[in-house]
């Protein structure tokens, strides 16, 4: 199984250290929140987690949401946001790691002369809540609803002829786990650092991934 490098590493410390000065002044309170809709934008690092023939062949990549929340219960320390998003992930292939997984299927060609392999995406869209917490500077969301992953064919030549090998598209029930904070930046944004959990679920193998995501949102 590939292990995680040491980019992903510094950027799961970055996000952490990111979130430590979050609760170390969650005392300090936002204003209540108007009852109109908001729009957030976030982009940021996507690790692929499974199953193995993802994780292994497709490299980190990036992704991007958009989200339009509207406030349902708007107390200035606790609030409750429901909210619509759409997410886009995107994983780069990784060549290297396919010519080690590529024997272990037993096909021609014997020598790999050349690969060509396509950039994995997902793309979904959900509708969920979102729980503020500390003052509104802390927040845990939930978004269920629909995913689609493409990953395309990878052609494999050699001395002995060419091969594709055949990576199924999915499509179907996407439950998406989230936390993350806010770093007051002043009127008129705020910067929001965030981290989900995508579980992307088919009739079998759950492509799923971690997504650490950083971008802007309205000022509250």
């Amino acid at each position: 199984p590939r292990c995680i490098s040491i980019a992903e590493k510094i950027t799961l410390c970055f996000f952490g250290l990111l979130l430590v000065p979050l609760l170390c002044s969650s005392q300090i309170l936002y204003t209540p929140v108007e009852e109109k809709p908001s729009i957030s934008l976030l982009g940021g690092v996507s690790f692929p987690t499974g199953p193995a023939d993802f994780s292994d062949n497709w490299k980190t990549g990036y992704n991007f949401h958009a989200e339009l929340e509207y406030p349902w219960d708007t107390r200035p320390d606790n609030s409750l946001v429901i909210l619509g998003t759409f997410h886009w992930a995107s994983f780069p292939f990784d060549e290297a790691h396919f010519r080690n997984y590529y024997p272990s299927l037993g096909k021609p060609p014997r020598t790999i002369t050349r690969v060509q392999g396509p950039t994995a995406s997902l793309w979904g869209l959900t509708g969920g809540s979102k729980i503020y917490t500390a003052g509104r500077r802390m927040y845990l969301r939930v978004d269920i609803g629909y995913f689609s992953f493409q990953r395309g064919d990878v052609t494999v030549s050699g001395p002995d002829g060419t091969s594709t090998v055949n990576f199924v598209s999915k499509s179907g029930f996407l439950v998406n786990l989230g936390a993350g904070g806010y770093i007051a930046l002043g009127n008129p944004f705020d910067l929001v650092v965030e981290a989900d959990y995508v579980i992307a679920s088919s009739q079998k193998d759950e492509p799923t991934g971690y997504l650490t995501s950083y971008g802007a949102s309205p000022f509250q």
